[in-house]
């Protein structure tokens, strides 16, 4: 009866393991891109922002960008506001505001927290592509109602291949 019950154990464990592994490979996520800033101890002014540079080699591509955020228990707010400054290979400048939550509505910090420090990850974009390859620059302002504010201390930024981007959505070039 005990070994009976081993083998079932052990056969249910690995079919458990062959699953995961098995949808694990199957995200086929790349990830291209993951840096971070730190934020100074005396705070997050407006004037200082977290900017990141990368190549981007393939516009036939999905992307997912995500912003990795660290921060103490006593952070003053539920959000942050942003400024989102991105810098394209031609020079094009596209600026969206943005609130990032970091509480849920009940006050519980969404992510995982030990102790004082808290950790999230928020997907900015999911399923996106580049049309054009080359440099591109991304630059985070915190956009609060104060100058500076404490509580954030590191900013990271990542970004994920994801797959190949669906023909209808490959752009057609006129001759």
């Amino acid at each position: 009866m005990i070994k009976t019950f081993n083998i079932k154990l052990t056969a249910g464990i690995l079919s458990i393991m062959g699953i995961a592994l098995l949808s694990l490979s199957s995200c086929n996520s790349d990830v291209i891109f993951d840096e971070d800033y730190t934020i100074p101890a005396y705070g997050w002014a407006y004037s200082e922002q977290a900017a990141f540079e990368f190549e981007i080699e393939d516009t036939t591509a999905l992307y997912r960008m995500a912003v990795d955020i660290d921060h103490t228990s006593d952070y003053p707010f539920q959000n942050i506001y942003l400024r989102i400054h991105s810098v394209f290979p031609n020079d094009t400048i596209n600026v969206k505001q943005h609130s990032v939550e970091l509480q849920e509505p009940n006050g519980q910090w969404i992510g995982g927290c030990s102790g004082e420090d808290c950790s999230v990850r928020v997907i900015l974009s999911e399923n996106m592509y580049f049309n054009q390859t080359g440099l591109h620059k991304i630059s985070f302002e915190q956009f609060t109602r104060r100058d500076s504010i404490k509580g954030i201390e590191k900013w990271g930024l990542i970004l994920e291949k994801m797959g190949t981007k669906p023909e209808e959505l490959t752009p057609v070039e006129s001759k």
